[in-house]
């Protein structure tokens, strides 16, 4: 995979930070567990990691971490939408009934205020198709839950 359209600002942003990847117990390879039940090669997980650059200023990953501006990312596959504690989320994302999922989440990602309006990620976009899917690889590889259903296919 490349990126694609990200700019020369967005190329810094995701250098500088596969150097942080390995307080969370991962190389710049992918999936350093060799998690085999993953429906995403270990070159997915690793993109999702360089993509998630765009994210990490509102959302933190750390397991039991505390939220920033958004709230805290680790093991969101499975989770209620609206549901983690110690974050104050809009009463449209705590009552969309969503469970977080690679279905879910691409389309959230995709277009936050069409698939839950009412919510308040401003900047949370996510318009290219394969940096959404790696993203969902990488959220879905720091997930107690790894999403267990087909992955969203590139393009959909």
């Amino acid at each position: 995979m490349k990126l694609r359209a990200i700019g020369a600002a967005g190329l810094v942003v995701l250098s500088a930070n596969v150097g942080a990847f390995a307080q969370y117990g991962l190389d710049t390879k992918g999936n350093s567990e060799g998690d085999e039940t993953s429906p995403y090669s270990a070159e997915e997980i690793a993109f999702g990691r360089e993509v998630f650059g765009m994210c990490d200023g509102c959302h933190t990953l750390a397991p039991g971490g505390s939220s920033a501006a958004g709230p805290n990312l680790h093991g969101i596959i499975g989770r209620e939408a609206g549901s983690l504690d110690g974050y104050l989320f809009t009463d449209a994302l705590r009552g969309s009934g969503i469970t977080w999922d690679a279905v879910s989440l691409d389309a959230y990602l995709a277009d936050p205020e069409g698939y839950v309006p009412g919510t308040d990620m401003q900047r949370g976009t996510v318009r290219e198709p394969d940096f959404r899917r790696a993203l969902i690889a990488y959220l879905s590889h720091l997930s107690d839950q790894p999403a267990s259903q087909t992955p969203v296919e590139n393009g959909e």
